[in-house]
Parts: structure tokens; C-alpha cells; sequence
């Protein structure tokens, strides 16, 4: 039966190999830089990868003017390494220490990425008036993530905590690996076939990891899937610094999936949200009530101006038919020499066959009257 060894020695047996193998403590690489990161005691780290491997690599303070000078470096530059394989044995883990770099253009898979952003890009699936709304106050969510991935985790931890009437659904996707785009876009068609009228919207998420890890949210069919996506998606991929292609085309893009859970309302936000639609429903209902103010004010100024125009136009009527009723007066009459003739009641008599031989009648002039007897009556010669 074989004894079991302590990790101490596991690990001292496995740093042994690589310090007396002369191929890995002097030999030269070729890649791709990923994830590159200097600090600022000029320390570099970065991922030197291909299309089917990655390893860490360190260029130490004291050599980074050595081995980088004034090379132009970062993520997407293709270069040739030469140095040596490392094993730590505290954190178990392995690294390439530079020590000689030679530029060798820019990386295929830099090279491929940016092509395929331009082609897409050119066909209008990261436009933003493609973006569909994602519902402030949501009723229920799809997660597309790992199974028990600390992702999910951290999303329903949050939700639950936020907002429990909020209902989520999982549908678990692998998020790493050659088939995790595939897998990734055939639950999309799945979900939108059978749930596009449960769901308010769906979260594609997972935890942080190297570019490498997360390369798979650059495949071209896994972007489209998004883009064609009835249901709006929410991406929460990676960290903060992290973006891929799902990103670009994706309806809303949170910066983590905890930035994702947190787009959740609760109660004081709720609260705070109807407050908001009270004040502006009852700023627009005094605005109107302003508004038929002003209406009501002008309708009378109208109304005073027309009956102003009308009273105005009937006085002058009435003083036109006042004056022309004064010269018709009989009084008016007597000012120019006449008299009127009245009988012993006060009758006007106005014709010669009522004055009978010596009848009393009375004489009306312009300032007086006389009475006069009536000697004879004959009718007008002219």
C-alpha cells in the first residue's frame, strides 16, 4: 500500500522537477498577452495564452527596463518569451519568470476579436436603438448562469434580501469552455420560446475570471442569440473592467452579477417611485387647473369686451333715437312759431270740422297759453 505524503513534500518534489529540467528553466515561448497589469513599484504580470493553453508570467521590478525598454506592450501584443518555469510552493502556484521579450505583432486572437467587433458592430447589433427596455419594477427574472455557481448565489442572497415577492428562475448554462457558447444559446432559444410571456427579463451572469475564461462571451453565434433575444438581457459578466461582446449587444450591461441583483427595487424604493408619480401627477394636475385659469380668464376679458362693445353700441342707438325723438317733440315745434289747439278735456284737435261756432278752446304756445273763442271754421285752401 502506498503512504500518503504531505503536501509539503508534493509540492517540494513537483518544484524539483521543473529547477533540475533543463528545457524549462531556459526556454523561450510564444504567445499572446492577456490580462496585462504593471504595478507601480513596475512589477508586470500578464497571461501569455494561445488558442488552447495560458500561463502566468512575472517581469520582476529589477528587470522590466532590461527586458521591456521602450516595447510597446499590453493586452493583445504577440511576443516571444524567454526564461524560466517557477513552481511556489506556499500558494501552489506556477509561473513563467521573463527574462528576454521580443515583440512579434499583434496577436491573432486580438487580431480576430477586433475584426468581429467591426463586423457586428457594422451591422448595427450593438446600435442603441435595438435596446429594449428593462423593467424598473419586475415581477419575475431568469438567471442563465452555472449551477450552484457563487454567481447565482449572490444574486438570489440580494434579491431575496431586497425584495421577496420578486420570483427567479434558473436555468443552468455552462459559462466556461468550448461548448458553453452553444450551451449558452440554445437554453436562450429555449426560454424565449417558453417563457417570453413570464419573464420581465433574463440575467446572463458569472463571476469574475482571466480573459480567457471569460472568452467565451465573444462568440459570434452567442452575440447574435442575444441580439435576437425577445425577452431583454441583462449581462453581468466578470468585474468591473471586464467587457465582452455579450455586453456590447445586450439590452443593459451590469458591471458584476451583484450590480445585476441590485438593480432589484425595494420597498423604500418602491415607496420612494410612487411618491415621484403622486408629486408629478399632482404637478401636471396644477398646471392644468392653472391652465383652465387662464382659459376662463381670457373667456372673460372676451365676454366684458363684447357686452362692453354691445352696451356701448346700443347707447349710441339710444341717444341717435333720443335726439331724433326730441326734434319730433311738439314742444320742439312751438320753438318755431307754432301753437296747438286743445278742447275743454285737453284733446289735441287737429282738423277744422271739430271746431264748432264759439266753442272755447284752449291755445298752446311756446311759453304760455290763452284761451280763444272759435268765431268761424273753414277748411285749407291750399
Amino acid at each position: 500500500m502506498i503512504e500518503p505524503i504531505s503536501v509539503y513534500k508534493l509540492a517540494k518534489h513537483v518544484e524539483d522537477l521543473l529547477t533540475n529540467d533543463f528545457l524549462l528553466s531556459d526556454v523561450m515561448v510564444e504567445g499572446e498577452i492577456s490580462r496585462f497589469v504593471q504595478r507601480s513599484n513596475g512589477q508586470i504580470f500578464f497571461d501569455l495564452v494561445d488558442d488552447n493553453a495560458s500561463i502566468s508570467c512575472t517581469i520582476f521590478a529589477n528587470s522590466v527596463h532590461y527586458v521591456v525598454g521602450n516595447k510597446k506592450i499590453s493586452d493583445g501584443s504577440k511576443v516571444v518569451v524567454k526564461g524560466k518555469l517557477t513552481f511556489y510552493k506556499k500558494s501552489g502556484r506556477l509561473s513563467f519568470n521573463v527574462f528576454k521579450l521580443e515583440e512579434a505583432g499583434k496577436g491573432d486572437i486580438h487580431a480576430r476579436l477586433e475584426e468581429l467587433t467591426r463586423k457586428l458592430s457594422a451591422e448595427g447589433l450593438f446600435d442603441k436603438e435595438h435596446k429594449k427596455a428593462i423593467p424598473r419594477f419586475p415581477k419575475c427574472i431568469g438567471i442563465l448562469t452555472a449551477d450552484e455557481s457563487a454567481a447565482f448565489h449572490d444574486i438570489m442572497s440580494i434579491i431575496q434580501r431586497k425584495n421577496k415577492h420578486v420570483s427567479i428562475t434558473l436555468f443552468p448554462v455552462k459559462v466556461q469552455g468550448v461548448s458553453a457558447a452553444v450551451d449558452i444559446c440554445k437554453m436562450l432559444d429555449f426560454v424565449n420560446n417558453n417563457y417570453a410571456d413570464k419573464l420581465d427579463y433574463i440575467i446572463l451572469g458569472r463571476g469574475g475570471g482571466s480573459k480567457e475564461d471569460l472568452w467565451v462571451f465573444n462568440d459570434e453565434a452567442l452575440v447574435r442569440s442575444i441580439f435576437k433575444s425577445d425577452i431583454p438581457v441583462v449581462t453581468a459578466i466578470g468585474h468591473e473592467i471586464d467587457y465582452t461582446l455579450s455586453d456590447m449587444v445586450a439590452d443593459y450591461r451590469a458591471e458584476t452579477p451583484t450590480a445585476a441583483a441590485n438593480m432589484i427595487y425595494d420597498s423604500e424604493e418602491l415607496k420612494d417611485f410612487m411618491n415621484e408619480c403622486i408629486d408629478r401627477g399632482a404637478n401636471i394636475l396644477q398646471a392644468k387647473l392653472k391652465e383652465y385659469d387662464e382659459s376662463i380668464k381670457q373667456l372673460k376679458d372676451i365676454m366684458n369686451i363684447s357686452i362692453s362693445g354691445a352696451l356701448s353700441k346700443r347707447t349710441n342707438e339710444v341717444e341717435i333715437l333720443w335726439k331724433q325723438a326730441e326734434t319730433m317733440h311738439p314742444y320742439k315745434i312751438l320753438e318755431k312759431g307754432y301753437s296747438m289747439v286743445l278742447d275743454e278735456t285737453g284733446r289735441v284737435i287737429s282738423s277744422y270740422k271739430n271746431l264748432d261756432k264759439n266753442k272755447e278752446v284752449k291755445l298752446v304756445l311756446n311759453d304760455g297759453a290763452a284761451k280763444a273763442r272759435i268765431i268761424d271754421a273753414e277748411p285749407n285752401e291750399i
